[in-house]
């Protein structure tokens, strides 16, 4: 059975890798929203907490991590089912990283699940994306400049501080021990949408639930992700993490497994290589 829920693609330093592969897809959740707030002391309150957030991720030279994240929802026949998506995430910059996502699940087609498992391990040099249920793995450049956003793409998507987007705080929580903020972001049509473009917002809107955003009053990290929208609850908890402590550059390399086999690229993959990511050869 082929999974029916998908909420994106692979983080966007990644894609072109899944793409040379020709192999699986990816659970993380993708922010892209307008929003409102009950004022403007309040927007100006949010802007800063986000700002901070951004600037965190962005900045960091080194991060690690356990970002695991939970989706439930149904498939078109109404069968139940539930994902759990494990991520390890090791990164240092300029361009280093190892991701390694295991997915498990209940319920419909979830024997299948683990196919989907993969491996993402940067030297610096060459960007290697691993397939354990297939024990294929491919190689390519590796950008020259990667970021934790790069990884953590819902980060990117995070609200900025402009008319366009403005979020509302919620009352403050503890969240794992932690006093955090929360703040919660509402879709809002675009102005400059037709008739026709407002009447497929507004299908498409009509059972959106808002997104909750849990940040660490401390260090201003994200602790949780949660949106329950169109019949799929999804949760986002980052757990372990760990900015600019000194990871060794040994963490950041591929050894083949015992049976595994390199993906050699077809004439025409190379030929539609992304621009700046050709393929090894």
């Amino acid at each position: 059975m082929i999974l029916p829920i998908i909420v994106e693609a692979w983080p966007l330093a990644l894609r072109p890798y899944m793409r040379f592969l020709k192999l699986g897809f990816g659970v993380s959740v993708v922010l892209v929203m307008t929003v409102r707030s009950a004022s403007i002391a309040e927007a100006q309150d949010c802007a800063t907490i986000l700002t901070k957030v951004k600037a965190n991720y962005g900045t960091a030279r080194t991060y690690s991590a356990s970002i695991i994240t939970h989706q439930k929802s149904k498939t078109k026949e109404g069968q139940p089912f539930a994902i759990t998506s494990s991520e390890s995430i090791k990164y240092k910059a300029p361009n280093l990283i190892n991701v390694v996502i295991t997915l498990k699940g209940t319920g419909a087609g979830s024997d299948k699940f683990s196919e989907n498992d993969k491996t993402f391990v940067s030297d610096g040099k060459v960007i290697t994306a691993y397939v354990p249920s297939k024990k294929l793995y491919g190689k390519r450049k590796s950008p020259s400049n990667i970021t934790v956003p790069d990884l953590l793409e819902f980060i990117k998507n995070l609200p900025n501080a402009n008319g366009e987007q403005i979020i509302s705080r919620l009352a403050d929580r503890t969240f794992s021990g932690r006093s955090a903020y929360v703040v919660e972001i509402r879709l809002k049509m675009p102005s400059t949408y037709t008739p026709a473009q407002q009447l497929q917002w507004k299908a498409a809107a009509a059972n959106a639930g808002p997104v909750r955003v849990t940040i660490d009053k401390r260090n201003f990290q994200l602790l949780q992700i949660t949106e329950i929208s169109n019949g799929v609850a999804v949760d986002i908890n980052l757990n372990d993490q760990v900015f600019n402590s000194n990871i060794p550059v040994a963490a950041f390399s591929f050894v083949p497994p015992p049976g595994s086999k390199e993906m050699q690229p077809s004439n025409a993959q190379r030929s539609t290589a992304a621009p700046g990511s050709p393929l090894k050869k």
